[in-house]
């Protein structure tokens, strides 16, 4: 019976960063799947990076001693827990790649350095290489122009080098939405409705393990809430410096991006809500990006 034993990853030290920030996609290449496959460069190194056991970085002849250094942070940072080797022309002992026992398919889920930074799984060996993370956390609901008009502001994203979560708008309170950005690609899609917005009849759970009942629930907005992971350069929250990225995005969310809401005879009310704001939210979130096509109810 055959297994799985090891997902191992192959990173070419001297072109990895151009071509995580590049977003070309991967039929201008040729090495699409076929017609329908939209994925970028991007979209496949990433998703290499965070799902494997073990990354070989390899070409070190070809980039100085600093830049292997930024690239190794960078991919401990993308994965964690995965096991880094340095490599020339592919050498590497046998023992590292083969019959190692590292897959594992539940823990090969929960790799990515995002999903560890949103348990609460802080990263700091790759600090000293000036790249960190921190997770922006919020109950009070987004407002859909101001949020599009975050992400389409390139100084919204300086020094960010992956960020994914899960939010709310206001103008569409019963939706959960995932953000994802690596580099230079972005993407948004619709992933759930709710508990708070799902009618109690139809949840099918035992007193003492309702949605209601769990850690978070606010008693305002349910479960819904904001959860962005944001992973990049001079991320530092304790830095003291006004400008840093860090404090530039929490500034920015705090206090452009929220609406204003009220409560009227026990349903949210959003008064930022106008005519037109989600349907231009969506055209606009992913300026130029394939699979921006999700699409926000009314």
């Amino acid at each position: 019976i055959s297994r799985l034993d090891t997902m191992v990853t192959v990173v070419d030290a001297a072109s990895f960063l151009l071509d995580y920030n590049a977003a070309e996609e991967l039929q201008n290449r040729g090495e699409s799947i076929g017609d329908e496959d939209e994925r970028t460069v991007t979209d496949l190194l990433v998703d290499q990076v965070e799902f494997a056991d073990v990354i070989v970085l390899n070409k070190l002849d070809l980039v100085s001693s600093e830049d292997a250094l930024e690239v190794e942070a960078v991919l401990r940072a993308l994965n964690p827990g995965a096991k880094i080797h340095r490599t020339t022309h592919g050498r590497i002992s046998l023992d590292c790649v083969l019959d190692t026992g590292l897959f594992d398919y539940e823990k090969a889920e929960r790799s990515a350095g995002w999903i560890r930074e949103l348990q609460g799984e802080h990263t700091p060996e790759t600090e000293e290489y000036g790249i960190s993370s921190f997770t922006y956390r919020s109950s009070a609901p987004f407002d859909a122009e101001k949020l599009w008009a975050f992400l389409n502001d390139e100084t919204s994203w300086h020094g960010v080098l992956r960020s994914k979560g899960f939010f709310w708008v206001a103008a569409d309170h019963q939706v959960a939405y995932e953000w994802a950005q690596a580099g230079g690609v972005n993407n948004l899609d619709a992933v759930g409705i709710w508990w708070a917005a799902t009618p109690r009849e139809d949840w099918d759970y035992p007193d003492g393990e309702r949605p209601d009942q769990q850690p978070g629930w606010h008693e305002r907005y349910g479960d819904r809430h904001q959860a962005l992971v944001f992973i990049g350069q001079n991320m530092d929250e304790d830095d003291s410096d006004d400008d840093d990225t860090v404090r530039h995005i929490k500034h920015l969310l705090d206090t452009r991006v929220r609406p204003a809401v009220a409560m009227d005879g026990g349903d949210i009310v959003f008064k930022s809500f106008e005519e037109g704001v989600v349907t231009l939210f969506m055209r606009g979130a992913c300026q130029g990006c394939p699979s921006s096509t999700a699409t926000l109810k009314m």
